[in-house]
């Protein structure tokens, strides 16, 4: 379906999805790949500005350990900058797992600022319930590197209800189990 969005553009969307599925199933050499080739592809394509957060915060989530996410993090800050590699509405694809690289990392300056950035992204550029699904999320992810155990507990439940209301089974699911 995706590659019906349209040449280079459709095909790194789809590769990019292609990794989401690779990842759920536990097949991290394979996403790995799909990811390496969708950010070639993105590159390639006139408008990949709006593919290449997508495929750095799909890189960045992918990480299990959180000295891994950092590094990731840091990596994708220096590849994807400026208005030309960046496009604002696709940003929150970046910056919700910034957000949550970062708290688990307990680098919390750097999670407040990319939570700063996902909750303006959220409430002013896309509007979308997932998105606000999200948001507690990542706020839960500080709240528990902060050491506020019943806070984090309280924002993974929201999370999981919220993805739950908007389809996002996969989602609620892993909410439901950091809630627990």
């Amino acid at each position: 379906m995706h590659r019906a969005i349209g040449g280079a553009t459709g095909e790194a969307l789809s590769l990019q999805r292609r990794s989401e599925l690779a990842i759920y199933r536990r097949q991290m050499d394979r996403a790995r790949g799909l990811l390496d080739e969708a950010l070639d592809v993105a590159r390639q394509s006139d408008v990949g500005f709006h593919l290449l957060d997508r495929i750095y915060g799909t890189r960045i989530a992918m990480a299990t350990q959180p000295d891994a996410a950092l590094g990731v993090l840091e990596e994708a800050e220096a590849n994807v900058r400026g208005p030309l590699e960046s496009c604002p509405g696709c940003r929150i694809t970046f910056a919700i797992p910034a957000t949550i690289a970062a708290a688990r990392g307990h680098v919390l300056d750097l999670a407040a600022g990319h939570q700063q950035q996902s909750e303006y992204l959220a409430n002013v550029v896309m509007k979308l319930p997932a998105w606000y699904a999200s948001l507690h999320e990542a706020q839960a992810h500080i709240e528990r590197a902060s050491g506020r155990v019943a806070a984090a507990r309280e924002g993974f439940a929201a999370a999981a209800q919220e993805f739950r209301a908007c389809g996002h089974t996969l989602d609620a699911a892993r909410c439901r189990e950091l809630a627990g």
